[in-house]
């Protein structure tokens, strides 16, 4: 079971923890955030499923179409966006972090046939796990 999901510049939360209970509500304004915290939430499991050997895009690097729709509009330009999620059950537990941000990594120059315009891609996350099991 969840039992923590930290989000940080993720849209709408510059830094966001929610501790999950068997039964937890979200419950505010318009406006303030519970929509994009879901989001965020399916937002990075779509990243960490694209790392899975079986999905079609595998191997398909993190873009900056991942990151900069998402990002919080007040973050620094060197400030990532991030997610930990602690997952927990009577055999142990994982703690899951991703950050997709920008570092210093070397760009790959594509040249798009179809629109005839030269782009740089980026790979721009990083994804480790901690934790144990048993």
């Amino acid at each position: 079971m969840f039992k923590q999901i930290t989000l940080k510049n993720y849209r709408t939360h510059k830094s966001t923890t929610i501790d999950i209970r068997p039964v937890t509500l979200l419950i505010g304004n318009n406006n303030s955030g519970k929509t994009n915290l879901l989001a965020g939430i399916q937002h990075f499991a779509s990243l960490l499923r694209r790392s899975h050997p079986q999905h079609p895009k595998f191997n398909q690097p993190v873009s900056a179409e991942d990151y900069y729709p998402h990002r919080y509009r007040l973050a620094g330009d060197d400030e990532s966006l991030s997610i930990s999620i602690v997952w927990e059950n009577h055999e142990g537990k994982i703690v899951y972090d991703m950050l997709v941000g920008i570092g210093t990594l070397e760009g790959e120059i594509i040249d798009d046939e179809v629109t005839g315009k030269r782009r740089v891609k980026y790979q721009l996350a990083e994804l480790w796990y901690s934790g144990t099991i048993g």
